[in-house]
């Protein structure tokens, strides 16, 4: 393989969404990994790079296998292929090319080696010049591959984010380190940052003293508004000083104290109408008024937010007395319910909805609320997005189930389900929550009888009396439940074949999540033990290719046996081993022990006996004795799914 070969592109954009960055480069990581080898090129290695204008491959040593047309060409339409294929939930026309991206493309560099890689799309043209950056329309001519990143360093870029976000980590240390504070953690801003700087500067600033006697979380969502950092003293907590991070570049050509003074009067007026809303708020008792969420809609089939709290009561009623044997009294259960969305009224809300729930529950304090009521309000929320943090509270548990349980059936109810890769409603992130929460504290509660009985419950709220309906509803959920449970085991590490032969999703039902994970630990260690687990499915694949054959033949299988018609002893032992098989079996690692007796027995069956024997009778039983076999194998844990 040569080592000099070496292939750049460069696609020069308008600013990036930050998600469309991280989409792009795992999508054309993609490509270069699984597609790539098809055009019939090799190469050692590559390198993504990203910028908030510039999405970058670099590949080396290349080697071009089948020279059916010049390599020049073979790479522009590699190149060609790979922007193509990008695909976002992100769009945007901006020319008569009619072209499809997430922001204009301005820019395309493409070499290999000195070389050129001539192509055109969006009605730009591929060329060896690069835009410097956002301030200027200087081209930067790229000789090869190997000269692109060192050029641009020299004009203050970074061009590999890795190596920008270990400068942005290294430059908040110390900056915070040299004043004696603690950076408050941050690392979703720091991962949006490096692909919003090109060489980031971090300038030290701060705003007046007086807003420190704002709740924190307030302050700390105004600054990171600005996406700014927040910083605590050694005591724990919150100082007036933060951190803003600008390019490098910028900083060289304005004077830093302009660019501090500008944030700091942001931040100053951001601060300023954050303390008025509060004010404002917290005298006009807002969290108290259930009533008004009346005027609010939830949806326009499902009424308003206050239609959803009446919901909510009577599944939470339901969980109360069935799972947590009404540890919670009814009014205390009732005045948390009431005041779990009345936040949404408040004009912080209003200004910042992120802070819902948890202004509701400081709202809720400084009113005197009980502490587990006021707790609630913000606990009821969690687990929030890319967070395991679980609600605490007992109340908190029940109105977080109760509220989850009800957005996710009453969507399905009138037809508002997710489906393939739209999800409006964020229903897959309702239901994986709901999901935590069930294994955290009610492992061995039955899903199929919460979700029936939240049908059940809702019914009469919605006037939905259409049986048809009502069933196809109810599966659809079950379904819908059944994936993001698979989701949330892949996660955990758990292979995909096992998850799918304990959960059995062909039954339509999930039962206690304790029973999954229980068969999943039992699966795990019989197959662990590869001579049994492979001599078990092989036995299995016998069984299914004889009745495959039978199937073919039309031939019916009685479901009743005739064991006056045996005419071996493996016969009656094979029935015996069949009929001692219990449906409700718990001890998984017992069953697995059974199937391998089974499979022994199965074996010696086949060896000893005819199963197509002339005698049509004998023939038919054989078969039966098989297909109850068959069943064995796959309605406590389907091991079809590793066949």
């Amino acid at each position: 393989m040569c080592k000099d070969n070496k292939s750049l592109l460069e696609i020069g954009t308008e600013n990036l969404p930050v998600s469309c960055i991280d989409l792009m480069l795992r999508q054309m990581q993609h490509f270069l990994v699984n597609n790539i080898q098809n055009y019939g090129i090799r190469y050692n290695s590559f390198h993504l790079y990203a910028t908030a204008r510039k999405i970058v491959l670099i590949l080396y040593s290349i080697q071009y296998i089948h020279k059916t047309q010049s390599i020049l060409t073979l790479m522009g339409k590699i190149y060609t292929d790979i922007i193509n294929k990008l695909s976002f939930s992100t769009k945007m026309v901006w020319n008569e090319s009619q072209f499809v991206f997430p922001r204009p493309i301005r820019n395309i560099v493409a070499l290999y080696n000195n070389n050129v890689v001539k192509f055109k799309i969006a009605n730009v043209k591929s060329s060896r010049y690069s835009e410097l950056n956002i301030d200027t329309k200087y081209k930067l001519k790229i000789a090869s591959p190997e000269d692109y990143i060192s050029h641009f360093r020299k004009h203050r870029i970074i061009i590999d984010h890795t190596k920008r976000y270990k400068v942005l980590k290294y430059l908040l240390k110390n900056l915070v380190s040299k004043i004696g504070g603690i950076l408050i953690n941050d690392t979703k801003l720091i991962n949006e940052l490096i692909y919003l700087v090109d060489y980031p500067f971090p300038i030290l600033c701060s705003f007046n003293e007086k807003y420190l006697k704002l709740p924190h979380q307030i302050i700390t969502t105004c600054i990171r508004k600005q996406k700014c950092f927040v910083i605590s003293n050694k005591k724990n907590s919150l100082s007036n000083l933060f951190i803003c991070v600008v390019n490098n570049n910028l900083h060289r050509n304005h004077n830093q104290d302009t660019i501090r003074s500008d944030y700091e009067r942001v931040i100053d007026s951001l601060l300023c109408d954050a303390q008025s809303f509060y004010t404002s708020d917290i005298q006009d008792k807002v969290v108290i008024h259930s009533v008004k969420l009346k005027n609010i809609t939830y949806h326009h089939k499902l009424g308003s937010i206050y239609d959803k709290l009446n919901r909510i009561q009577t599944i939470a009623n339901f969980l109360n007395k069935e799972f947590f044997h009404t540890q919670l009294s009814s009014s205390l259960l009732t005045r948390a319910i009431n005041l779990s969305k009345t936040d949404i009224l408040s004009k912080i809300v209003f200004e910042y909805p992120e802070l819902q729930g948890i202004i509701g529950s400081i709202y809720a304090y400084k009113l005197g609320e009980n502490s587990d009521v006021a707790n609630s309000i913000e606990q009821h929320y969690w687990p929030l997005a890319n967070s395991d943090k679980l609600p605490i509270s007992t109340i908190a548990i029940v109105i977080a189930l109760s509220d989850r349980i009800d957005t996710l059936v009453t969507s399905f109810f009138v037809g508002l389900g997710a489906s393939g890769s739209k999800d409006p409603y964020g229903l897959r992130r309702v239901c994986i929550g709901f999901l935590k929460i069930i294994k955290k504290y009610l492992l061995d509660s039955n899903l199929d009888y919460i979700i029936k009985k939240t049908f059940d419950l809702i019914s009469s709220y919605i006037n939905y009396n259409n049986k048809i309906a009502y069933n196809v509803a109810y599966e659809k959920i079950i379904e819908f439940f059944q994936h993001r449970l698979s989701t949330m085991l892949v996660k955990e590490g758990y292979n995909l074949k096992a998850i799918n032969s304990v959960m059995n999703n062909s039954t339509k039902t999930i039962g206690e999540i304790s029973v999954i994970y229980r068969k999943l630990q039992a699966l795990i260690v019989f197959s662990k033990n590869i001579k049994h687990f492979e001599y078990t499915l092989l036995t299995f694949k016998r069984i299914n290719n004889v009745l495959k054959q039978a199937d073919k033949k039309n031939i019916n299988i009685p479901e009743i046996l005739n064991q006056s018609i045996f005419v071996d002893g493996i016969e009656q032992m094979l029935y015996k081993q069949i009929k001692s098989f219990t449906l409700n079996i718990k001890d998984y690692n017992n069953f697995f022990d059974y199937l391998i007796k089974l499979s022994l027995i199965i074996n010696d069956f086949f060896k000893k006996i005819i199963i197509m024997d002339q005698d049509k009778a004998r023939q038919a039983n054989r078969l039966s004795l098989l297909k109850k076999a068959q069943y064995i194998f796959t309605t406590i844990i389907d091991l079809s799914f590793y066949l």
